[in-house]
């Protein structure tokens, strides 16, 4: 089998005894077709051994990093994209893979690997963090029209509770639906509508299931406010935070998302869709609202009277900075931008203070920077994947790989030189 080869292959190349046909037998793991098959199998290795290899040496790992990383230099290299004012960087597949490799021969239980933009020749020094911080879950508070509140990760499954025509049903651990009796949609006056919030805290997250059969993930900190019964002509929604889209189509009746000034109160900005798949990152800490798109078409607005508008197709972003104005991103990496939906952290030349933004959502922890980390966080760039259910200590003795160290004190994540 090739996971027996490989594993063969693996031992013989820590140890230095690779042959020069072996060496290139090796290299044939890094095509793009064998890839996905072969990279499920490392990370079922990985999380299978919590050894005491983890606390391999930093001068072993530099050397080893560069052993792996020496198979195939013209493979090593940097790629920079240009997409309409966005710049991107990208490596081979081989250094996906040394990564793999390197994490599996030292009993990582997540897949992961760091680039530095400076200082790439020092060896990194893995220090010890205090106790610990579990990752998020499935928590949510459901905010009904009459004012009431209901902690859903506290409720069994089945009816939470009835509005009208519609009842609230929590069909699972992690995400509820909402079901009317009758399809009366267009005929309902708007007096008659009920509207509730759905609402994630720092280190929650949620699904949920519309009327009208749309879906909608919700990341930690984010909310979601929506009628119980869609009526009139049009589908319309609020949002903060962050948000994935499964709209269900219904020409006749176009869904409309509303997401936040990003400079607090005024004009709301919206995206108006009739049926697709797109991510709504609008979070007010960060330095622009982003919308990205997967599948279908839809069309952004300003959140800025006066303005840009622009519609975008599957696999682009829009960019919305806090003046209106738009940058349009015609190469992204979706499955970096939903990673958070599917349970995962994806870094893809991700700065340090934007992880550390995502980190602090979703293990609700305050990072507070020092040293000279805090006057230099824009040379630490990070590239990887790790899972989400990993506690914070395992993420933060990875990324410290990256030549940053970190320590834990209560919720407070204190990142040090």
């Amino acid at each position: 089998m090739q996971q027996e080869r490989l594993s063969y292959l693996l031992k013989q190349y820590k140890d230095g005894s690779l042959t020069e046909k072996e060496t290139e037998e090796l290299k044939t793991f890094c095509s793009p077709g064998q890839e996905p098959e072969l990279l499920d199998w490392i990370q079922q290795r990985m999380e299978t051994q919590r050894s005491s290899r983890d606390n391999i040496p930093a001068a072993e790992l530099q050397a080893l990093t560069a052993k792996i990383l020496s198979l195939d230099k013209p493979g090593i290299r940097e790629e920079r994209v240009k997409a309409t004012a966005v710049r991107r960087m990208r490596h081979s597949k081989i250094v996906r893979w040394a990564a793999a490799v390197i994490l599996l021969l030292i009993g990582a239980s997540v897949y992961y690997y760091t680039v530095k933009r400076t200082d790439e020749g020092k060896a990194p020094k893995i220090s010890a963090t205090g106790n610990d911080v579990a990752p998020g879950s499935n928590k949510a508070i459901l905010t009904l029209a009459n004012g009431s509140k209901v902690l859903l990760d506290s409720v069994s499954n089945g009816i939470v509770t009835s509005q009208g025509n519609s009842k609230v049903i929590k069909v699972a651990n992690g995400m509820i639906a909402y079901n009317n009796s009758q399809r009366t949609t267009h005929r309902l006056p708007l007096t008659t509508v009920s509207y509730n919030t759905l609402t994630t805290p720092r280190g929650g997250q949620y699904q949920l299931k519309l009327p009208d059969g749309t879906k909608v993930w919700l990341n930690a900190a984010s909310s979601i406010t929506f009628p119980t019964a869609f009526t009139g002509n049009e589908r319309k929604v609020k949002v903060t935070g962050e948000t994935y889209f499964e709209v269900a189509k219904d020409p006749s009746q176009p869904f409309i998302v509303y997401y936040p000034s990003p400079i607090g109160g005024g004009q709301e900005g919206a995206v108006q869709v009739l049926g697709t798949y797109f991510n709504i990152n609008a979070y007010n800490d960060e330095p622009a609202m982003k919308v990205t798109l997967l599948a279908g078409k839809i069309k952004i607005l300003s959140n800025v009277e006066g303005g840009q508008s622009s519609v975008i197709r599957p696999d682009e972003q829009v960019q919305v900075n806090r003046d209106g104005s738009m940058t349009v991103n015609t190469e992204v990496d979706t499955s970096e931008t939903v990673a958070w939906k599917n349970g995962k952290f994806k870094f893809d030349n991700t700065s340090l203070t934007e992880l550390m933004r995502q980190l602090s959502r979703w293990y609700n922890v305050t990072v507070i920077y020092t040293g000279d980390v805090k006057e230099n966080t824009g040379k630490y760039a990070f590239v990887g994947e790790i899972k989400r259910d990993s506690d914070l200590s395992l993420v933060l003795k990875l990324l410290e790989l990256g030549g940053v160290h970190f320590k834990i004190d209560g919720r407070k994540l204190i990142v040090i030189p």
